[in-house]
């Protein structure tokens, strides 16, 4: 039996899974943040050093039975220059006597859904990307090129949507909008010119911006035509990101599931039939049923040539 331990590490939490290729969980441990880029290096290395620690305390036997561990982590990047990530999870698993590889957390999300077959998976959080895997064993990846540059079809893109249709409705540029009393209230100031000063002046106005996306939804759901507008808007961006990732899977013949992840995907009712108006053929939706912890773990069985068995979906179930 292989026993392997999967890390899902995020700016807001990490996870990490040890189990085997047949489902049976020994441990699940939940900690803070490990996004390089969100915490210090003196964090970081508590927080991975926790994590092991404690899946060591509560399955001591099988923890000396791991045979490798999978770091999908966020803030590893697509270049080659190591980070502080790379330092830690050197020295921890050192320290443990562990085998392990790292890569970025996408993966994690994507093998979630595939369970490490070819397939591809489409992220809409705070940000949107979508992550590939071929039937050649190659890895791709379409969007998420950070807020500066990209990451259409998000909840910040979204909520920075919502912002501009008032801004513009104030300035008599563009449509009316229920949006705007609704970001009045909800920013709690008197008009329209006082919301900038509030966004500019907050800690990380990419995270101000990217809840505003749940009040479009609210205004969508109560026929505001200018949400419904943008909404829509939104599911055309999230279409290219697939059609991109489709052409690079080469899949005009064999159409993969396109699996759903990230907070925006709350709202399947209304973005899986949106999205269907941009493809011409049956392409199916399918909103993710683990943790991408879950994945993690179905990449590192994948690290030594072990599949999950059929049990393996149902048995690792965290959510």
């Amino acid at each position: 039996m292989a026993i392997v331990i999967g890390i899902d590490g995020g700016g807001t939490k990490t996870r990490g899974l040890m189990a085997d290729e047949t489902g049976r969980i020994y441990s699940y441990v939940t900690a803070g943040p490990s996004n390089p880029n969100a915490v210090s290096k003196e964090q970081l290395t508590k927080t991975i050093f926790h994590i092991f620690e404690q899946i060591k305390s509560e399955a001591p036997n099988e923890f000396n039975r791991v045979q490798v561990c999978y770091f999908g982590m966020a803030g590893i990047g697509e270049g080659k220059i190591k980070n502080a990530l790379h330092e830690v999870t050197e020295l921890v698993c050192e320290k443990f006597g562990l085998t392990y590889e790292i890569n970025n957390d996408g993966l994690n999300a994507l093998f979630a859904g595939t369970m490490g077959e070819p397939g591809m998976v489409l992220i809409s959080g705070t940000g949107s990307i979508a992550y590939g895997y071929s039937k050649t064993e190659n890895f791709y990846r379409v969007g998420g090129w950070g807020y500066l540059f990209d990451d259409l079809g998000s909840g910040y893109d979204l909520g920075k949507e919502a912002l501009m249709a008032v801004l513009q409705a104030y300035d008599g540029r563009g449509e009316q909008t229920a949006l705007t009393n609704l970001l009045l209230n909800y920013f709690k100031v008197d008009d329209v010119p006082s919301i900038v000063p509030v966004v500019f002046q907050s800690e990380q106005p990419r995270s101000t911006i990217a809840p505003l996306s749940q009040i479009v939804m609210k205004a969508y759901d109560n026929n505001d035509t200018v949400s419904q507008r943008l909404v829509e808007k939104m599911a055309f961006e999230l279409s290219r990101i697939i059609k991109a990732m489709q052409k690079k899977l080469e899949s005009d013949q064999t159409s993969y599931p396109v699996h759903l992840s990230g907070g925006m995907f709350s709202r399947t009712d209304v973005f899986i039939p949106l999205l269907k108006k941009h493809f011409n053929r049956n392409v199916q939706f399918i909103k993710l049923e683990h943790e991408p912890v879950v994945g993690a773990v179905v990449a590192a069985l994948k690290s030594i040539n072990v599949k999950v068995t059929e049990s393996f979906k149902t048995k690792t179930n965290v959510l």
